[in-house]
């Protein structure tokens, strides 16, 4: 599975970063908003468990952005 996402995220760099090499601190602040997206899927959840406005049910949207998470986090690794 690790291998199909790497696959992925090289294709994915060539065609996003248009051959440029970009630096570890612009991954870093890439890793950083998803992250915080997943915060925000957290916080949405949490709406709804305190019965407060806002809440959403669903788990797709935290399965989404943690996706996003592992793929940043991969790209690091690369």
């Amino acid at each position: 599975m690790l291998d199909k996402l790497r696959e992925a995220n090289i294709n994915r760099d060539k065609e996003w970063a248009k051959g440029q090499k970009l630096s570890l601190s612009f991954r870093g602040l890439e890793l950083g908003g998803e992250a915080g997206e997943v915060c925000n899927e957290l916080k949405k959840l949490e709406r709804t468990r305190l019965g407060i406005a806002g809440g959403i049910e669903s788990l797709q949207g935290l399965k989404e952005e943690l996706a996003d998470v592992m793929i940043c986090v991969d790209l690091i690794a690369m």
